[in-house]
C-alpha cells in the first residue's frame, strides 16, 4: 500500500482477500477488488488520525454484522483499506459510514458529555458544527437529536474535547475536522442580533462575500425580497448569534481558526 494519502492504489493479493472475507460492501464490489477491477482510495492523513480516534466503535458496528461471519478482529491497517473501498448506495458499508455524515467529521450515535461553554436550540447538527466552525473557542461539539432535551435539537459546544461516548442521543465532532469549506451558508436559519452593518441586495452570496471580505464580521444573515422589503437585505454581524429557524433568511457563519493554548 503506498503511504501518500488520496493516492488511489490495488490492494494486495492478500488484503483483497480480507476484504472479500469480512465483505464490508456488496458482494459484487468485493468480488471486484479480488479481481483487480476496483481500486482503493485512502483516505488523507488527518481523517487516518480521526478514524484512528473512533476505529473501535466503527469495528465494533462492522464485527457486528452479519457480514462479518468469520474472525472478527481486524488491525487498523485492514481498517483503512475498509474505509478507503470505493462503495455503493444500499451497501452495508454506508451504514458504518454514517458515523462519518457530515464530510467525515461528525460521529453519529456519539455523545461528547461535559466541557460546554455554550448551549442553544439547532434544527440540524450541521448548523450546530458551524457555530463550532466560527469560535475559535471550541474545540468540539454534540448536537442532541429533537426530542430528548426539546422537541427541537440542541446544540453544545465544548472548551476541550471530551471523549467520545456511544449514545443514540447525538452527533458529535472534534473541531480540528472544520475546514473552512465545510463552514457554509445555513438555508432557512437566522442568526438575530450583533448587528453592525446592513445594506440591500439581491444575493446572499454577496453578503456572504461581504462578510469574509470585513475584519469585524463573524457572521451574516440575509433576509429574502419580500421579507424585509421589496428587495433582500444583509446584516452583518460581529459576534455569532445562535440560530433561529426562519424560512425567508439564510444565514452564516465566518470560519475561524481554533485557538492555540499556551502553557
Amino acid at each position: 500500500m503506498s503511504d501518500h494519502p488520496d493516492q488511489k492504489v490495488a490492494p494486495s493479493n492478500e488484503e483483497a482477500a480480507v476484504v472479500v472475507d469480512k465483505k464490508p460492501t456488496c458482494l459484487f464490489i468485493g468480488s471486484a477488488v479480488a479481481q483487480g477491477k476496483r481500486t482503493i482510495t485512502l483516505l488523507t492523513g488527518d481523517l487516518l488520525a480521526f478514524v484512528e480516534t473512533i476505529g473501535p466503535a466503527l469495528m465494533a458496528k462492522i464485527s457486528g454484522s452479519d457480514f462479518c461471519n468469520h474472525d472478527r478482529r481486524m488491525d487498523m491497517r485492514i481498517l483503512h483499506l475498509i474505509i478507503g473501498t470505493l462503495i455503493m448506495p444500499g451497501c452495508l458499508l454506508a451504514a458504518a459510514v454514517m458515523l462519518l455524515p457530515l464530510s467525515a467529521q461528525a460521529v453519529d450515535g456519539f455523545d461528547m458529555p461535559g466541557s460546554d461553554y455554550d448551549n442553544f436550540n439547532a434544527s440540524s447538527a450541521f448548523v450546530c458544527r458551524n457555530s463550532c466552525g466560527g469560535d475559535s473557542r471550541c474545540q468540539g461539539w454534540t448536537w442532541v437529536k429533537p426530542g430528548i432535551q426539546g422537541p427541537s435539537g440542541h446544540c453544545w459546544l465544548k472548551h476541550r474535547l471530551p471523549v467520545l461516548v456511544k449514545n443514540d442521543c447525538c452527533n458529535s465532532g472534534p473541531r480540528k475536522h472544520i475546514s473552512k469549506q465545510d463552514v457554509r451558508a445555513e438555508d432557512r436559519t437566522d442568526r438575530p442580533g450583533w448587528d453592525f452593518k446592513n445594506f440591500i441586495t439581491d444575493s446572499w452570496k454577496t453578503c456572504e462575500t461581504a462578510c469574509a471580505e470585513d475584519q469585524i464580521c463573524a457572521a451574516w444573515t440575509y433576509a429574502r425580497a419580500g421579507f424585509q422589503g421589496p428587495r433582500g437585505h444583509c446584516w452583518l454581524k460581529s459576534g455569532i448569534p445562535h440560530p433561529v429557524d426562519n424560512q425567508r433568511t439564510v444565514s452564516g457563519v465566518k470560519f475561524k481558526p481554533e485557538s492555540v493554548p499556551f502553557d
